[in-house]
């Protein structure tokens, strides 16, 4: 049966309403959890007092009774007393007492052959203690490999007994987590009724649980300090779970922020701040939780900052406050798929150069703040050179050259000023401004012997082709956008390609139309337009088309027309079945060997450029550097903005069934396969007649026997 909550009046209000205080916390937690989401794990823990506690929230690993062996022994009951212990010095314990009730519906005795297995999904924390009873009768255990134990039962005939296992596991985590998966008592026959009872002192109060599940749990009755669930004939769906903030660690909180209400000084504040920043590093693992803490650290530094200015609070007092919001920030830069958010990395740079603003020079943490906003500002400048905000990323590197000497390098930065002024440069040529890009660069800027040779420039610079494909013919329509400023060059050379095709004997079965097209974007494109009657494949035209890059799209996909038809009759149903495969892996290969070949003449160009003693050489060796890289983009581009579309047409009676798929230069090789069942025409014609035969040659024999 479901278990509903039964709450005593007295923790019902104990758990409900919480102080003024605590109320304060939690609105501001909440707010924080709003406006700063949880991106990634914290880098730093906070000091403590406290008792050396595991910074992480372990679990540890509880032991679960199985047989060994196929037995008719029935779990009648499953009773588990969850116990934690406070030893009144920061060290806590759990004793696991679980009891099981089996059953022998057999008339003879058994011997059954037991293990006790460790729950795989909970931390590797080995129990102490560990004692297994049948009928307070001491059973031997013998170690297992897997780190549990086995052992031998008897269980006479028609007999019910019960089997105790005892054992104990530390808690030694910021953030204790109790997890009990009775689920795993699922491999006993028959269906037992459970009851799991998790006992608390009084130093683990509601208000430092985190996490409770499942939800059907309810409080234990009288003065007890605890939760229960209760099963009957069913198990719940998901393990018993249970996560609380350490007593040590809850007592810390308390006594900080009591010192923050008699006195709201920067150091209050910043120790109430590192006590959340310990607990949001040992939630890590758990962004809900951890975002929480993050949100409660933030607060106290925040608000430690805020008082600390309304009072007049020198940059010296401040800079521990700063400091920990800088390490907050800090962590939410990355997140674990490894994306990186520069809207953190601008919140850590100010806070980490506020914080260095009150440290004295020599100073390890204003040594540390300064290593931070090198990192910070290098993303922002990561950040501009992506979007190409060439004044911004010039600005950051101004910023940059105001750190000590000892964490950025002078000539660096001042060879990537030249750099983002030639970027600019090239960007004020890409907008046609030929004035402001020869007076950042000089006229050297619009030479062009500096661009990459034209055949390793892109003719195009996107292809897309729709493919239709039926019994009888195969429909290509093949639009292609011509590459910037090449518009006319493109379009000559597709039309050399059709006219070739047309002079040849081989190709001339094939329809093939070419006609100019507005693209999406108001950009002049090119439509060829294929016809394959049937018999007929593009193998013949992708024949006469030059095997470079340049045409491997148009290559490729002629090269891969073939498709294979197939047609069966079952009475009057036929089945048709359409298959073709389509690889353009070979394409994007050919595109990726163009870039890469680029990227490293452009690296071979420009390490030549830095060699050079005259400056105009170096940066003539820039600029070709920056064509070439730009030149291996667009293949790069090319291949990221070409894709096919085949559709398997297959007619059925007035209307035709159709399914189409997409491919990329980037897909694995594909076998398209459409099928279709529909009425065959001549043959319901055939039965029609086979019919009205015989119903003539009935109504004659009928006729003749009257």
């Amino acid at each position: 049966m479901s278990v509903s909550r039964h709450h005593s009046q007295n923790s019902r209000q104990q758990y409900q309403k919480p102080s003024k205080k605590a109320t304060f916390w939690a609105f501001i937690l909440v707010l924080g959890a709003v406006m700063f989401p949880p991106l990634h794990r914290p880098s730093l823990a906070a000091t403590s007092n406290a008792p050396h506690l595991q910074g992480g929230a372990t679990t540890p690993q509880q032991l679960f009774l199985t047989s060994l062996e196929s037995t008719s022994v029935t779990l009648q009951t499953h009773i588990a007393e969850l116990t934690v212990t406070d030893d009144g010095q920061g060290g806590l314990s759990l004793t696991v007492d679980a009891r099981y009730s089996l059953d022998n519906p057999g008339d003879e005795a058994v011997n059954l052959l037991v293990r006790l297995e460790p729950d795989p999904a909970a931390a590797s924390v080995t129990p102490a203690g560990v004692t297994l009873t049948n009928d307070d009768a001491p059973v031997t255990l013998q170690p297992a490999e897997n780190g549990g134990y086995s052992g031998q039962i008897s269980i006479g005939g028609g007999q019910r007994v019960e089997v105790r296992l005892v054992y104990a596991l530390p808690l030694d985590a910021s953030l204790p987590t109790i997890r009990y998966d009775a689920r795993n008592v699922g491999e006993w026959p028959g269906q037992a009724s459970l009851r799991i009872a998790l006992t608390l002192p009084a130093s683990i109060p509601p208000a430092t649980w985190l996490n409770l599940s499942p939800d059907d749990w309810s409080y234990q009755v009288g003065a007890i300090n605890g939760v229960k669930w209760l099963y009957d004939q069913r198990l719940p769906d998901q393990p018993i779970t249970f996560r609380f903030i350490h007593p040590a660690i809850w007592n810390e909180i308390n006594a900080a922020q009591q010192a923050v209400a008699a006195a709201p000084l920067t150091a209050a504040y910043t120790r109430l701040g590192d006590l959340y920043r310990r607990l949001y590093d040992a939630a890590a693992t758990t962004p809900e939780t951890a975002d929480r803490f993050f949100a409660q650290a933030l607060a106290a530094y925040a608000e430690g900052v805020g008082q600390g200015r309304a009072r007049g609070a020198s940059a010296k007092e401040l800079a521990p406050l700063y400091a920990g919001e800088a390490a907050l920030y800090r962590t939410r830069i990355v997140d674990p798929d490894g994306a990186v958010d520069p809207d953190y990395a601008q919140l850590m740079v100010q806070t980490a150069r506020a914080a260095a603003q009150g440290l004295p020079e020599g100073d390890v943490k204003r040594a540390e703040m300064d290593r931070w906003r090198y990192e910070g500002i290098n993303i922002l400048l990561d950040a501009a050179n992506a979007r190409r905000d060439w004044p911004a990323a010039l600005a950051l590197v101004d910023e940059l050259a105001t750190l000590p000497p000892e964490v950025v390098d002078q000539a660096r930065l001042e060879e990537a000023r030249r750099t983002l002024r030639t970027q600019q440069a090239l960007q004020l040529l890409e907008e046609d401004d030929r004035n402001a890009a020869i007076a950042l660069a000089g006229p050297e800027i619009v030479d062009a012997s500096l661009e990459a040779p034209a055949e390793k420039r892109p003719l195009f610079a996107s292809w897309q082709v729709t493919m239709t494909a039926g019994l009888d013919s195969v429909d290509l329509i093949f639009l292609a956008r011509p590459a910037p400023g090449r518009e006319e060059e493109a379009a000559q050379a597709l039309a050399d390609q059709v006219e070739a095709w047309k002079r040849s004997r081989a190709a001339r079965r094939a329809d093939v139309k070419l006609a100019d097209v507005q693209l999406d974007g108001g950009v002049q494109g090119v439509r060829l337009e294929v016809e394959l009657p049937d018999g007929e494949t593009g193998e013949t035209l992708a024949a006469l088309v030059q095997p470079i890059p340049q045409w491997a799209f148009l290559r490729g996909v002629l090269e891969q027309t073939k498709v294979e038809g197939e047609q069966t009759g079952r009475l009057i149903w036929r089945e048709t079945t359409l298959r073709q495969r389509l690889n353009l892996r070979a394409v994007g290969d050919q595109w990726d060997a163009m870039a890469v070949t680029l990227r490293n003449e452009a690296a071979q160009i420009e390490q030549a450029g830095e060699s050079q003693d005259d400056p105009e050489a170096a940066l003539r060796a820039r600029i070709q550097a920056v064509n070439y890289r730009n030149a291996a983009q667009a293949w790069e581009a090319l291949a990221g903005d070409s894709w096919a579309i085949t559709t398997l047409r297959i007619p059925a009676g007035l209307r035709s069934l159709s399914r189409s798929w997409l491919t990329t230069v980037t897909s694995p090789p594909q076998m398209f396969e459409f099928s279709t069942q529909a009425v065959s025409g001549a043959r319901l014609l055939m039965a029609a007649a086979i019919l009205i035969v015989g119903l003539l040659l009935l109504t004659a024999l009928l006729w003749r026997l009257m």
